[in-house]
């Protein structure tokens, strides 16, 4: 009888380690988020194209515009994630199968330009190489939106919070792939070799990460208010993603400025950036699960399975083109019929209407597409990410032509990058501390951003001395600060249905001015300038400074939408952060994360 009840107390013992370890790994949203950061942190190869594009330049013999128009595409790809946010809005496939595409896009599209540019295979015509630029930095996209969609739907009542902090990693994960890049080449100089860490890393982390990135059932209490001490969760992962922001900043520097700087400390300071990035957030992760397993020894407490079976029905039916097909007082519109003006009229009518702003389903996808509020989102995008895209793309040959060491210029890409992570993150947090304590719209807070990377585009143009230390960092605090702010405002003006669609539409949206102000004015520009002083590269502060002056002007044009839209808005943002707006909007969210989790769980 005792080794029966022992056999008893083993396997009880076993069942409760079973238990908390689904927890954590299954049922815990919070391992779902680490797995996040660790997909976003690794998904920087688009950021190097400045590395690798001088490579290209020496063995394919590319001129200035060839280049630029190699960005062009690289920025196109990265642009397109409009694809995996009608995936995920539609709920046509899980987080796990935008993971693998991501993942077999990167590999494929890095790989092949590895093999062309080390001689493996013949040098491949400019569009095969564009091909390969739009495959690798798309793959992005899938990983990223998987990961960030799922975050936000796992977290909906801090979603500033999350997108800052999940995108401050997207942001640093440039300078955390070059760290790891030293391990391989100390002197960081082979774009090469980059190329092909970059096409096996991220595709590494993807796959591993795919079977755990999904839609969990958020617990609450019997009140159905959210339980758990988030803010303090969130505080205790910003602090090592700050530290490894400082790791990062000070190993760039150090490498750079000490000579003979010894191979064996970069294997030092990898063993730092696993603590920081795995370690720590892991140990934090487990125990935050552990409490919140102790509290509710059963099933996480959510709406009762016929509750559930309801929200997955009228979720489906939401998301059915024609279900959505309603007027603005909510009746359903009859099927259009060929010649009925009628039924036209009463489409155009529903096309064009503007439901209140807020959460939930209020917005379709083409009304907010047709919306105004929209529509400036779009042309602070257009003016605002693509010059300082631009600038970032360009530091290289900018750095030449001022005059600034190889190897200062090479040091810019991971500032842009460690600055990108900290616009990210201070954008997130900063503008939830304003909107929730001043009632402050985030449209504002984007405006001021756009007005700061005006300034830098005008210190690289009029060539100040020491200048593109200070104008890289402000383009990359600027650029990280944008994409955060952009998809913050999208959720709360248009609601979460929809959410990563449109602003991966805003982002795509933007390409033209991109192209415009990459292709058609700073390389139109570089050339001519070069072709006038007989000889390439262009050496002199006039081939970027006529550029740069209408970047400047197209940035302030940015900020105008942008504040345009913050007028627009601070009614909505006003109510939103009221005391019963609040509480509001967290029963909204948290019906509407509800309803994705059953929708996961039947995918």
């Amino acid at each position: 009888m005792e080794a029966f009840g022992s056999d008893l107390a083993t396997a009880a013992g076993a069942a409760a380690a079973t238990r908390s370890v689904m927890q954590v790994l299954r049922r815990g949203r919070w391992f779902v988020f680490f797995a996040s950061t660790l997909v976003m942190a690794a998904s920087g190869g688009a950021n190097f194209f400045t590395v690798y594009s001088k490579d290209m330049k020496a063995t394919f013999g590319y001129d200035q515009k060839t280049l630029n128009t190699l960005s062009s595409f690289k920025n196109l790809g990265a642009s397109l994630g409009i694809l995996p946010a009608l995936i995920i809005s539609y709920n046509l496939a899980p987080p796990w199968v935008l993971l693998l595409a991501g993942a077999a896009m990167n590999l494929v599209g890095y790989l092949m330009m590895y093999l062309a540019l080390s001689g493996h295979t013949a040098q491949p015509p400019v569009w095969f190489v564009c091909v390969y630029i739009v495959l690798g930095a798309s793959s992005q996209t899938f990983s990223c939106t998987a990961a960030l969609v799922t975050a936000v739907n796992n977290f909906p009542e801090d979603r500033g919070s999350v997108l800052g902090l999940l995108t401050g990693f997207a942001g640093l994960s440039g300078a955390i792939i070059l760290q790891l890049f030293r391990v391989f080449d100390a002197t960081a100089e082979s774009g090469t070799v980059l190329l092909l860490l970059v096409a096996c890393l991220p595709t590494a982390v993807s796959l591993l990460s795919s079977p755990t990135i999904r839609v969990v059932v958020i617990p609450t209490n019997d009140a159905g208010v959210v339980s758990g001490d988030f803010k303090a969760l969130y505080s205790s992962l910003l602090y090592p993603s700050m530290l490894l922001a400082v790791d990062v900043l000070a190993m760039t520097i150090i490498d750079r400025e000490v000579s003979g700087f010894l191979k064996p400390l970069y294997y030092a300071n990898v063993a730092v950036l696993a603590g920081l990035l795995i370690i720590w957030p892991l140990v934090i992760v487990v125990k935050q699960e552990s409490k919140i397993y102790n509290q509710q020894p059963g099933a996480p407490t959510t709406s009762s399975t016929s509750s559930g079976s309801s929200n997955l029905r009228s979720a489906d039916a939401a998301t059915s083109p024609c279900a959505s097909m309603r007027t603005p007082q909510g009746t359903p519109m009859s099927s259009p019929v060929a010649g009925s003006a009628a039924n036209k009229t009463s489409f155009f009518r529903y096309l064009f209407s503007r439901p209140p702003r807020g959460e939930g389903d209020n917005f379709s996808l083409w009304q907010a597409v047709f919306s105004v509020d929209m529509a400036l989102l779009v042309v602070t995008t257009i003016c605002g990410i693509g010059g300082m895209q631009m600038a970032i793309d360009n530091t290289q040959q900018i750095g030449q032509s001022l005059g600034y060491p190889q190897a200062t210029v090479s040091m810019f890409a991971s500032l842009t990058s460690v600055a990108n992570f900290a616009g990210r993150v201070a954008a997130g947090f900063g503008s939830d501390f304003l909107a929730k304590r001043y009632r402050v719209p985030r449209p504002a807070v984007l405006a001021g951003a756009l007005v700061l990377a005006s300034v830098g585009h005008v210190l690289i143009a009029l060539d100040v001395s020491n200048g593109l230390y200070p104008a890289s960092l402000i383009m990359g605090l600027c650029t990280g600060a944008q994409l955060t702010l952009m998809s913050a405002t999208v959720s709360e003006v248009f609601g979460l249905k929809h959410f990563s669609t449109l602003s991966n539409l805003a982002v795509l949206l933007g390409g033209p001015g991109y192209y415009v102000l990459d292709v058609v004015v700073t390389a139109y520009l570089y050339d001519r300038e070069a072709q006038r002083r007989q000889g390439f590269p262009c050496i002199g502060v006039k081939c970027f400074r006529a550029s740069f002056l209408i970047t400047a002007g197209a940035t302030l044009v940015g900020a105008a939408a942008a504040m345009v839209l913050a007028w627009r808005t601070s009614e909505f943002y006003r109510a939103r952060f009221t005391a019963a707006g609040a509480g509001a909007v967290a029963a909204a969210t948290t019906r509407s994360s509800s309803s994705s989790s059953s929708k996961e769980e039947a995918v």
